[in-house]
């Protein structure tokens, strides 16, 4: 769980039309970093060709990626939070004064392809869940 401080920040940069899926940091899984800039927009363009495979529709992507792409300082400040229905990835300037992008996901069961994509791309070791599997 990230602090309430982060959190506060998180639900302000939230598109209005999601923000009533985000009710309580206690509710939501939620995690911050710091990450280096370029490691990210590496990171973005693969998530971008992995969703032009497999449909996923990643609402704010492109727009997170052309920010990214002009950012002139060396590390970004990221935001996640997840719940049951939605995933919320947002970037900012390490100091959270400059939003970059609010990447907004709706979770569904990951195809076996998808899986061995995110372990041979983009290096995720562990199995994503389930959400129709949580309570």
């Amino acid at each position: 769980m990230i602090s309430d401080k982060l959190f506060r920040y998180a639900e302000k940069v939230i598109p209005d039309v999601f923000k009533s899926f985000v009710k309580e940091n206690k509710d939501c899984q939620s995690a911050a970093y710091i990450s280096n800039a370029q490691y990210e927009l590496r990171i973005m363009k693969a998530h971008r060709e992995n969703a032009k495979i497999t449909g996923l529709k990643a609402q704010g992507l492109d727009e997170l990626i052309s920010a990214l792409e002009v950012f002139n300082k060396e590390n970004v400040c990221a935001i996640n939070i997840r719940n049951k229905l939605n995933s919320f990835k947002i970037y900012s300037d390490e100091k959270n004064t400059e939003l970059l992008g609010v990447i907004v996901l709706k979770l569904r069961k990951k195809t076996d392809e998808e899986i061995r994509h995110g372990q041979e791309v983009l290096g995720i070791k562990s199995a994503p869940p389930d959400p129709s599997n949580e309570n």
